[in-house]
């Protein structure tokens, strides 16, 4: 219902179109080779992984990526993060192969500046749209979903209670910019300036569980519902990590009436602090790298 992740099918089509990954591989080593960078940054691509697997680049790469904080405290995560199962730390392990990783994290934990596997942990990368905007508490949850087989979830729960006022962020092709079903619920698309724009001056956040999103809800200090999508295991143990850190709410599964689980008041001056290390941070790992 398209919820959630096929994992079979996902590999399965991903097999079909090896042809494609072949030239998408040998793309990346000619722009490489023709713009001789003194670095290359990688934002979690399976591909850049692979070229690295298969013949190592003659620069270095940096990997940025939350998913490097879920391979557990050994790799230089905080301790508290939750950590994948092994198949998933395989495919996170190749994803930064031979590369330096930067581990975005909902907190600073107790992790040194750098670990002998060279795993960097770092304040989330926020937008500094994000950085400008002056929070207020409105009297609409904004509500962002990956999908739109959550949609008619929405519409359902609204049915039966007409008087909460909801925005709702989702991927829907071919709907319009945006659909007024009352004046207590709106379907918009996906619009990253008006959904900051929006989540800035709402009562609360509920959302699938993403990292960037969650991030920029706490940095709001808006109270945070987590949802995983069906079948995710990142996105569960997004969810897990996220609650650890006290950022936000988790729930298993896409039940609205979990917002009564909300706290009325947020606590993000830490939450703040550790984002506003972000730049300099980030500055400080690449001339590290290079």
């Amino acid at each position: 219902k398209d919820r959630g992740v096929d994992l079979p099918r996902t590999l399965l089509h991903a097999g079909r179109h090896i042809g494609t990954w072949r030239q998408s591989l040998r793309r990346l080593r000619e722009v490489i080779a023709h713009t001789q960078p003194d670095l290359v940054l990688n934002f979690f691509g399976p591909l850049m992984g692979l070229l690295q697997a298969i013949r190592p680049l003659p620069v270095p790469v940096l990997s940025v990526a939350h998913q490097f904080a879920l391979l557990g405290s050994a790799s230089g995560a905080p301790a508290a993060a939750p950590m994948a199962p092994w198949w998933l730390r395989g495919f996170i392990r190749m994803v930064g192969c031979r590369s330096w990783k930067m581990a975005l994290s909902f907190t600073p934990g107790d992790a040194t500046s750098h670990s002998p596997r060279r795993v960097i942990v770092a304040p989330p990368l926020l937008r500094r749209r994000i950085r400008s905007l002056t929070p207020q508490d409105g009297d609409y949850t904004l509500v962002y979903v990956a999908t739109h087989g959550y949609s008619e979830v929405v519409r359902s729960w609204h049915a039966e209670h007409p008087e909460v006022r909801l925005h709702c962020f989702c991927d829907r092709p071919g709907a319009p910019k945006v659909e007024v079903v009352d004046p207590n619920l709106s379907f918009h698309a996906l619009d990253g300036e008006e959904f900051i724009r929006l989540m800035a001056g709402c009562r609360a956040v509920m959302c699938t569980a993403g990292f960037e999103s969650v991030c920029e809800a706490a940095f709001l200090g808006k109270a945070v519902l987590m949802v995983p999508l069906e079948n995710h295991h990142e996105q569960r143990l997004n969810a897990i990590d996220a609650e650890l850190a006290g950022v936000a709410v988790s729930h298993p599964v896409f039940d609205m009436d979990a917002l009564d689980l909300l706290p009325t008041r947020v606590e993000n001056e830490w939450f703040r602090a550790w984002c506003a290390q972000g730049d300099a941070k980030l500055l400080e790992t690449l001339e590290l790298v290079v």
